[in-house]
């Protein structure tokens, strides 16, 4: 579908990638349901989230609610305001992919690339791994540990109101590497019950692979 493998996760192309840039993770999707608890927070500044506020972040992920057997499985690329988004079929095979670029928006296939106003939806889903606060929400964030699949991690967390309700977005690192976001209190099931949106990125970078981003060997439609 003119995409990269999921090997092409972490690239190496232009895209002003910090001098802080981590390791790739390699964490196991699984089926995995990733229900996290946490161990306290501290007032002190978080620190780790900083190196992916930049906006430019490549990152190869998996998304998954809490008790759910479905796992969706995407690669993400932001520079700027460009995207690039791919996402996985049920094989796990690169499926289809997209790209905003200059605020036009086009679906990727073999070496066609078909230019459409209605691709916001699924570029947004895609992009979801490579959201991240920015400088100023990172400067409200606490810190502490959450438990993860039995594990303790270092936690970043940001708490914000959305929708009216109290949500954190608690990111979770081992070392420098980022390797979970939970998400919790945004989600319930039928009986009210808070249940957590849980991404596990198999890989992170703040360098991105500029081919990503690259039309010049697509035959363009409309």
């Amino acid at each position: 579908s003119g995409a990269p493998s999921s090997s092409g996760a972490n690239g190496t192309g232009s895209g002003g990638a910090a001098s802080s840039t981590p390791a790739s993770s390699s964490s196991s999707t699984g089926s995995s349901t990733a229900s996290g608890s946490s161990s306290g927070t501290t007032a002190a500044k978080a620190t780790k989230i900083l190196q992916y506020v930049n906006g430019t972040v490549q990152a190869e992920y998996t998304s998954q609610m809490d008790g759910s057997s479905i796992v969706n499985h995407y690669l993400c690329a932001v520079s700027g305001e460009n995207v690039y988004a791919l996402t996985y079929d049920s094989s796990d095979k690169a499926s289809t992919a997209y790209l905003k670029k200059d605020g036009k928006m086009y679906a990727l296939d073999g070496k066609y690339a078909t230019e459409s106003a209605q691709l916001s939806g699924p570029i947004s889903t895609a992009k979801t791994g490579c959201n991240f606060p920015t400088a100023a929400e990172a400067a409200t964030m606490t810190t502490g540990k959450y438990t993860v699949n039995g594990r303790e991690y270092d936690a970043e967390i940001l708490k914000k109101m959305v929708y009216g309700h109290p949500v954190s977005y608690i990111y979770c690192f081992e070392g420098n590497v980022l390797k979970y976001r939970v998400v919790s209190g945004l989600y319930y099931d039928t009986s009210m019950n808070p249940i957590n949106d849980v991404t596990t990125y198999k890989s992170i970078s703040t360098k991105v692979d500029a081919k990503l981003f690259d039309l010049s060997g697509y035959t363009l439609l409309s």
